[in-house]
C-alpha cells in the first residue's frame, strides 16, 4: 500500500473534479490525503475514504513572502507524512508542491489544468512562473496536460520533453452528469453562466452581450451562478449586472441548473479545459464557448453548440442571437450530440485509470 497526497488548490474541486480519482486509488488500496486549503467540504472528502490535510493559500497573488510560506509548508507536511507519490493540480500546488517534492525527493506527477492570466502576458511574473516550473517539475515522473495547446508551450519553453501524457482535461463522470431531456418550448431563451465570477471568466463580456440581447429579444433570460471574486467586486458593480442578469451565489448543485438551461455559455478568456462545458454537455444542453482551446475541445461549432471571438461582447450576442433563431428541435439535437461527444472523447473513467496505472 502506497501513501499518495493529492494537492488542490480547493477542497471543493478535489470533490468535484477529482472524486473518482481519490475513490479509485483508495479501492486499489492506497492511503489517499487530500490536500487543500479548507472551505468547507472536509467532511464530503473524508467520506470518500482519504484523509484530509489543510494548507493556507492564496489562489491569487504573488507574494513572495507568502509563496515561501506555502511551499515550506508543504515541505513540513510532506516530511510528517512521508508520501510515496504526490499528485497536484492548479498552479500553485503544481509550482510549490512540485519544489518540495524535488526537494525531497517524493516523485510529483503535476496535472497542468490551465496555464493562467500571468503566463498569457510577457512580464517578470511570467519568467519567475517559467523558472518556477522549471525546478518544480524537472523530476516529474510524467506531466498530465489537459489540451494540446498547454503541452506544446511547455515544451517550447524546455519544460517538458516526452515526459507527458495529454488527458481528455478532467473528463466527466457521465453516471453523475446524466443525460436531462431538453426543456419545453415556453417562448423564452434561457442563457446560463456558470463559474467563478471574475474577469478571465468573460464576464464582462457575458453581461454586455445581455444587454445587446435583451433590446432585442425582451423574452430571454440571463443567469449568472458562481462565487464572486473579491478583487473582482468592484468592477462587477459597474457593470450593472443585475438589470440584465438573474445573479446567485455559488451552488453545489451545479447540475440542477444545467439543466433549466438552454444553453451554457462559457465566454472564458483561457482554460485547461472547461469543466462547465464537459458537464453540459453531458446534460444534454448546447454550449456557446469561446473560440479558445479548452473549449474549442469540447464544442464542434454548429453541430453541439457555437463559439465566437473570445473578449468580444458583439461577437457573443450575435452567436446567441443564431442560437435564439433556431428551431426548437435544433436546439434539442445540439444538446443530444453534445451528450455522444463526451461519451467518445471526455469519459473520466479514462482519466483514473491514468492515475491508478501510474500510482501502481
Amino acid at each position: 500500500m502506497s501513501k499518495i497526497a493529492i494537492l488542490g488548490n480547493l477542497e471543493m474541486g478535489l470533490l468535484l473534479f477529482r472524486r473518482e480519482i481519490i475513490e479509485g486509488l483508495v479501492r486499489e488500496g492506497h492511503q489517499v490525503y487530500a490536500v487543500s486549503p479548507e472551505d468547507g467540504y472536509t467532511a464530503q472528502l473524508e467520506e470518500l475514504g482519504c484523509k484530509v490535510c489543510h494548507v493556507n493559500l492564496s489562489r491569487h497573488g504573488m507574494n513572495p513572502l507568502s509563496e515561501l510560506k506555502l511551499m515550506m509548508a508543504y515541505v513540513k507536511l510532506f516530511k510528517k507524512l512521508k508520501p510515496d507519490m504526490v499528485f497536484s493540480f492548479s498552479i500553485k500546488p503544481n509550482l510549490y508542491g512540485g519544489m518540495a517534492c524535488r526537494l525531497l525527493k517524493i516523485p510529483c506527477v503535476p496535472n497542468i489544468t490551465g496555464l493562467g492570466v500571468a503566463l498569457q502576458n510577457d512580464t517578470t511574473v511570467r519568467k519567475v512562473l517559467l523558472a518556477g516550473y522549471k525546478v518544480a517539475l524537472k523530476k516529474s515522473p510524467v506531466v498530465f496536460f489537459q489540451n494540446s495547446a498547454n503541452l506544446n508551450f511547455f515544451r517550447e519553453k524546455g519544460i517538458v520533453k516526452d515526459n507527458f501524457i495529454l488527458l481528455p482535461g478532467s473528463g466527466v463522470n457521465l453516471q453523475r452528469n446524466c443525460f436531462e431531456e431538453y426543456p419545453e418550448d415556453d417562448g423564452v431563451t434561457s442563457f446560463l453562466f456558470l463559474g467563478r465570477i471574475m474577469r478571465d471568466k468573460g464576464v464582462r463580456e457575458y453581461i454586455e452581450a445581455s444587454k445587446l440581447i435583451k433590446e432585442k429579444y425582451p423574452h430571454t433570460r440571463f443567469i449568472m451562478v458562481g462565487e464572486l471574486e473579491k478583487d473582482y467586486a468592484e468592477e462587477f458593480e459597474r457593470l450593472d449586472a443585475q438589470s440584465f442578469v438573474e445573479l446567485y451565489e455559488k451552488t453545489d448543485d451545479p447540475h440542477s441548473f444545467i439543466t433549466r438551461a438552454d444553453a451554457v455559455v462559457v465566454p472564458s478568456y483561457h482554460e485547461g479545459m472547461s469543466n462547465v462545458s464537459l458537464e453540459a454537455a453531458a446534460a444534454g444542453r448546447p454550449i456557446i464557448s469561446s473560440r479558445i482551446h479548452g473549449c474549442m475541445e469540447v464544442v464542434d461549432d454548429g453541430v453541439n453548440g457555437f463559439s465566437f471571438t473570445v473578449k468580444d461582447e458583439k461577437a457573443l450576442a450575435q452567436v446567441m442571437e443564431k442560437f435564439i433563431e433556431l428551431p426548437h428541435s435544433a436546439k434539442e439535437q445540439m444538446g443530444k450530440e453534445g451528450r455522444k461527444k463526451v461519451e467518445r472523447e471526455f469519459d473520466r473513467q479514462r482519466v483514473v485509470d491514468e492515475y491508478i496505472k501510474i500510482a501502481r
